[in-house]
């Protein structure tokens, strides 16, 4: 008998983008955000009950009144947003954290114009999942998912790049996470290393989120999943430092890890081989 030849066996990747596992992946770290943000302004307080208490005059019982009102509305939205129609939760999610961004420029004098952009992801990268938003009839358009993209990627962008700014201007609470870290692996860490330090780890943030806006698209997808990782770390720097007092801080930064991470599976999918052997 003969031997039979094999013939090549088609593969087609997917001719859709990983619309539903980026949603899934932001739905999920924008609800936890919400929900740590809710339960850190209840508990503590926020910028905003600081801006209406110290600088607005409001009474502590009037301002705690609002921000426990927005914490619930928070909780609220943080179950909504899961939902095919969940999309007016993510407007609240914005605009609140919109408010904590501009009230916090008040407690950072020293670096104010950067509070804009290093909340960018907070703020604004919920609108790219409005954007996203499912329609029963009809499936999301191309034109949608390129502004959902644009939006993503901008935000991050613009994350990266002020952090990395905030850094070289040796931001005292970025010390204090490297003096934490050295705390805990019991050693000391000298002024003038943590501040170089910071210096390298600044640089590195201000290239990576150029890059995301100007590389070609092969150095895009590994640097979405540099930065992704890297916002993970930083993130986890809260819990790290502060332990169980950080757990909130570090929650509400999980969309520092997760927009990142849905970039990269994106552009994976376009830069994916469109047959193979």
């Amino acid at each position: 008998m003969l031997p039979v030849r094999q013939q090549p066996v088609e593969v087609v990747a997917p001719s859709e983008p990983p619309l539903a596992s980026m949603r899934w992946l932001l739905q999920l770290s924008f609800a936890v955000m919400a929900a740590a943000v809710a339960w850190r302004g209840m508990i503590h307080g926020d910028s905003v009950f600081s801006f209406l208490f110290l600088f607005r005059g409001w009474s502590e019982r009037a301002a705690m009144g609002l921000v426990d009102g927005a914490g619930v509305a928070l909780l609220v939205s943080a179950v909504a947003m899961q939902f095919r129609r969940g999309w007016p939760a993510l407007i609240f999610v914005s605009l609140w954290m919109a408010a904590l961004a501009a009230a916090s420029m008040c407690d950072q004098p020293a670096t104010a114009a950067l509070v804009p952009g290093t909340h960018a992801i907070r703020v604004l990268a919920p609108l790219a999942l409005v954007v996203l938003a499912r329609s029963p009839d009809r499936p999301v358009s191309r034109s949608r998912v390129r502004v959902a993209i644009a939006i993503l990627r901008l935000t991050a962008a613009a994350t990266f790049v002020c952090h990395g700014l905030q850094a070289l201007t040796y931001q005292p609470a970025f010390l204090d996470y490297l003096f934490g870290l050295g705390i805990r692996l019991g050693v000391a860490v000298p002024q003038e290393l943590a501040e170089h330090t910071l210096v390298v780890i600044g640089g590195a943030d201000i290239a990576a989120g150029s890059l995301l806006l100007f590389a070609p698209l092969g150095w895009r997808v590994r640097v979405a999943l540099y930065m992704s990782a890297w916002g993970m770390v930083t993130a986890l720097a809260r819990t790290v430092h502060s332990g169980y007092d950080g757990l909130c801080g570090t929650a509400q930064r999980l969309p520092h890890a997760a927009v990142p991470l849905a970039l990269f599976l994106y552009w994976r999918w376009v830069d994916r081989p469109r047959t193979g052997t």
